[in-house]
């Protein structure tokens, strides 16, 4: 389910991985520029000396499976219950997503897996997804965040420059039974 194997050939090949000829395969998400397709993070490399002979499992583990991360803007008094999918069988649950940005919630899925986030008090689903690539979603919706035209951004990072400055020179150490600490 959503992705799709293609096998990249003579001009094709030379225009995405530029003559590379010790390429097997790779993985690439939807909408990956053609210019930054042949240098892919090692792991999305298919190297059979170093991964082995069995394809099948280096693409499940590899390119099948993505990030996804959910915030609930749905119910601030209760968390929203993320409910796995299954192909058969009945809903099972995933994780809790509080309230707010902060209680963000990130897990590894598999392209493919189906959710439903149920509100905890009502029991209405509030959102169905079927995940198709590396995910941020919030259910509801989001706050209005701060109005950039009020913000004096220049003066803001002039100051956290000299923060960090004046932090640098500042080690310190702490001493317990078992040895020092690193400084921080």
């Amino acid at each position: 389910y959503g992705f799709e194997m293609h096998r990249v050939k003579d001009e094709a090949l030379s225009e995405v991985f530029g003559g590379r000829s010790d390429c097997a395969a790779v993985c690439l998400e939807r909408g990956t520029h053609k210019d930054i397709a042949g240098h892919v993070m090692p792991h999305k490399r298919y190297d059979p000396s170093r991964d082995g002979t069995d394809f099948a499992v280096w693409a499940h583990d590899n390119c099948q499976k993505v990030e996804v991360c959910l915030m609930n803007y749905h119910n601030k008094e209760s968390p929203l219950q993320l409910m796995w999918v299954p192909p058969a069988g009945p809903s099972k649950l995933h994780l809790e997503i509080e309230y707010g940005e902060r209680k963000t919630r990130c897990f590894h899925s598999f392209i493919g897996h189906k959710f439903e986030a149920v509100d905890k008090d009502s029991g209405e689903v509030v959102g169905r997804l079927t995940i198709e690539y590396t995910l941020v979603l919030g259910f509801g919706e989001s706050p209005p965040s701060d109005n950039p035209g009020n913000r004096n951004f220049e003066a803001e990072v002039k100051r956290d420059l000299h923060v960090e400055w004046r932090k640098q020179g500042k080690v310190s150490r702490t001493f317990s039974p078992l040895g020092f600490k690193k400084g921080k």
